[in-house]
């Protein structure tokens, strides 16, 4: 039966090969199936042509979009920036910042109307219901290649004093050990973000990180809730890549322009934001030549620098100027993200602040860091200190 079979297989075999697929196949193959491979095969082809064709230097990299049109970074690292500085269309820097509704366009750039909160001499007043300015001032806003990022005005207004929550300092207040508190890693989560706006008290300072795909909805939010924020850098840590922020981080690696043009988009990513932090960054904060020119810039632009204190081989202190608004956090509250272990660090982060005057914490979103917070924070006042937003360090001279 086995020889049988062999030979009809090779009898089989043996005859032409193009000329059994054409007798045998082709009536067979339904008119659908070929008209389907030929579409394939144009599909391809024209996939194909579009990657010779376009020119894509993102790659891989996430995109993100955000109301202020401000999402597009400099064409390559490399390149460098052009600088235009936008012409106030509206107000004085003395009067409103606004327009009476809706939103107006700054240089190409939609700028969202806050509530009728407005910026007086350089400091934010509260509008209805403790809300503060959500939309950006034209004064203090410049277009540097394709992004809009802050600026110092003409006479001198910094962002980090037009965008500022007030803080009452006078009497009593001003003589009580200050703490300001930081939590950080906003946007990313909407769960995480929406239960800091609504557990956190207004005088905690928020931390956005630059890839959030709802950022502009947050920060308005944040804003009408009456928060101040930072926006996050980031930065390389000593693992890197292994240990990787996201797209465009900071690197040691790269030339000065090249870093510049990241800190650029990041700058363009949030229009109302007092300062920024780092995040990660332990190896590009502890080399002065790639972080000097990064932290000048930023404080040129009338921006707070606040380093998040986890490096002890940061240069922060070693490069800012005596009268520059930089400073470092004192105590990360969670590192171990136990209640009783957070308890314990408030606690030592009061002991800062009661022996120096001043304390800076740092916090992350995490469910039972916004619950301990929220609890501690109640009764801070009776316990003899004054909670602050950040800025209010940066005015006195940080920590």
């Amino acid at each position: 039966m086995t020889d049988l079979a062999d030979d009809g297989l090779e009898e089989a075999l043996s005859r032409p090969l193009v000329k059994r697929r054409r007798l045998s196949l082709a009536p067979l193959m339904p008119w659908f199936v070929r008209i389907g491979g030929g579409l394939v095969a144009a599909v391809l082809l024209l996939a194909f042509g579009w990657i010779l064709a376009v020119n894509d230097p993102l790659g891989g990299e996430p995109r993100y979009r955000v109301a202020l049109d401000l999402q597009r970074a400099p064409a390559t690292d490399a390149t460098p920036v052009e600088t235009q500085v936008v012409t106030p269309p509206v107000g004085g820097e003395t009067g409103p910042a606004t327009e009476p509704s809706g939103s107006s366009t700054v240089a190409g750039a939609r700028v969202i109307q806050p509530p009728p909160a407005t910026v007086r001499r350089g400091v934010a007043q509260f509008g209805p219901g403790g809300s503060l300015p959500s939309g950006a001032d034209p004064n203090l806003v410049e277009k540097v290649g394709e992004s809009f990022i802050p600026v110092v005005s003409g006479s001198g207004i910094r962002a980090l004093d037009a965008y500022a929550r007030p803080t009452d300092l006078s009497g009593v207040a001003g003589r009580l050990p200050r703490i300001a508190m930081v939590v950080t890693g906003l946007g990313i989560s909407q769960t995480a973000t929406q239960e800091a706006l609504r557990r956190l008290p207004r005088d905690m300072t928020l931390a956005f990180a630059p890839y959030g795909g709802s950022l502009d909805r947050w920060s308005q939010r944040a804003r009408q809730e009456g928060f101040e924020y930072l926006l996050q850098v980031p930065m390389e840590p000593f693992d890197y890549p292994d240990s990787d922020p996201g797209p465009h981080t900071l690197l040691t690696s790269l030339d000065e322009t090249a870093n510049m043009n990241r800190l650029y988009w990041a700058m363009s990513r949030l229009p109302t934001y007092v300062g920024m932090m780092n995040y990660m960054g332990a190896r590009f904060t502890s080399s002065r030549e790639a972080f000097q020119p990064v932290m000048s810039e930023i404080v040129t632009r009338g921006l707070i620098y606040l380093d998040d204190g986890s490096s002890a081989r940061s240069e922060v202190r070693e490069l800012a100027g005596p009268t520059d608004p930089v400073l470092r956090g004192d105590i990360t509250i969670d590192v171990a993200a136990e209640r009783s272990a957070i308890e314990t660090r408030l606690l030592q982060l009061e002991s800062i602040a009661r022996e120096r005057g001043s304390a800076i914490g740092i916090a992350s979103a995490l469910p039972v860091t916004l619950q301990t917070l929220e609890e501690w924070a109640r009764d801070l006042r009776a316990r003899g200190f004054i909670l602050v937003p950040i800025s209010a360090m940066a005015r006195q001279g940080g920590t």
